[in-house]
């Protein structure tokens, strides 16, 4: 039986409708095996950058540096979304990804107190553009007769056997020469004890006096509830340590503290700008080029031709929060370890003269870090219509 007129147009919407999903099913496929694709990719990278980091500096002409026995890698790209735009993708997703690896011939070389090439350090790769942070500082500390070194003992049976752990019990009474129970509970030191005393036997830790500093030993020095590293004891008043928390980034930052809290923020734009060529007469952005083209070489056929192109800069701003102005990033108004330009306030840096340059905003320890990415992708159709039928309406 033939099929109505108004049958025909149920099945061609149908139709229309069904292949319409399958295309957009499949757009969603490719676009996710795409992302997926780039995650791999730069996990892997991230990895191959972090063990080629900890081998290159530990060469033999560089063999005395152990800033990257066990290197890490923070790895941040923006990469372009499979699209079917008229212009091609415009839209970007944003990949991070962290590695670490030890390739290194000074695995157990031991720190030396002043060397700024033993200091641990975390390279930052933000679409190609580098940065290396210091995690720590070497710092000289004088002790007064009034100075208390603190250290962290563990609530485990060993330490309890030896008598470094204590609860004021029976059982296990504290050293008359060291520090209370109370005192060892005070966890935030003020004056007060922090955990009850029917619960110490179950806590994790507790404080401990330093009688005397000692090389290689973790204490609490500065008075600042963490521990550093002794790393030199020049006399019985004077120490050198290994402060994690003075470096550009304090790796210990937690909830409970305060002040410059480290890392990126959440403030992400992108700028797009004309690539401004005068000798070129500018720069284009989404220019579309349609009409006829005709061979010169004696073909006398006749084309068309639709051409869509781009000419553009995207330039994509991350901030990220250091810890401390450490002098490593700049220079009075000179930038320096990756940074172009330094100001002296954070408004400088949106000036139209700073807008695409990495900036640092010394003050406020804020790091604008700026990565340009040029976009010449484009496309182009030529279509042959010289054999077309066509109506000679002017004969």
């Amino acid at each position: 039986m033939a099929l109505t007129l108004k049958q025909k147009a149920q099945t061609a919407i149908e139709l229309a409708v069904f292949g319409s999903i399958l295309i957009f099913v499949l757009g969603v496929i490719v676009k996710s095996a795409l992302i997926k694709s780039n995650e791999q990719q730069a996990k892997l990278r991230a990895t191959r950058m972090a063990l080629s980091l900890s081998y290159n500096i530990s060469d033999p002409p560089q063999a005395q540096i152990a800033s990257h026995n066990n290197a890490s890698v923070l790895v941040i790209e923006d990469r372009l979304t499979a699209a079917s735009a008229k212009y091609g993708a415009i839209d970007r997703s944003p990949f991070m990804v962290q590695a670490s690896g030890s390739h290194t011939a000074n695995l157990f070389m031991p720190v030396e107190y002043g060397d700024s090439g033993d200091l641990p350090m975390l390279d930052v790769y933000v679409n190609g553009k580098h940065f290396s942070f210091t995690t720590a500082t070497f710092e000289p500390y004088v002790l007064s007769v009034d100075s208390k070194l603190y250290e962290i003992v563990d609530n485990h049976p060993l330490m309890r056997q030896n008598g470094e752990w204590c609860d004021g019990s029976v059982a296990y009474p504290c050293p008359d020469d060291n520090l209370s129970a109370d005192k060892r509970f005070d966890l935030d030191r003020d004056g007060t004890a922090d955990v009850p005393a029917d619960e110490r036997g179950r806590f994790s830790w507790q404080w401990k006096l330093v009688a005397v500093p000692e090389e290689n030993i973790s204490a609490d020095v500065d008075g600042d509830l963490k521990l550093e590293q002794i790393e030199k004891v020049f006399s019985p008043t004077s120490i050198g340590i290994r402060d994690f928390q003075n470096g550009d980034i304090d790796t210990t930052f937690g909830e409970s503290d305060t002040g410059w809290k480290p890392g990126f923020t959440r403030d992400a734009r992108v700028y797009t700008f004309v690539h401004d060529d005068t000798s070129s007469g500018g720069g284009t952005y989404l220019q579309v080029d349609e009409g006829k083209l005709y061979q010169t070489d004696g073909d006398d056929r006749q084309y068309i031709r639709t051409a869509s192109k781009k000419d553009t800069i995207d330039v994509i701003e991350r901030v990220f929060q250091l810890s401390n102005n450490t002098g490593r990033f700049c220079d009075g108004t000179t930038g320096k370890g990756g940074v172009e330009v330094c100001a002296a306030a954070q408004g400088e840096c949106y000036t139209s003269a700073n807008i695409a340059r990495t900036c640092m905003d010394p003050s406020n320890k804020l790091l604008f870090i700026r990565s340009r990415i040029e976009d010449f992708r484009g496309r182009k159709w030529v279509t042959p219509t010289g054999d077309d039928p066509y109506v000679g309406f002017g004969k």
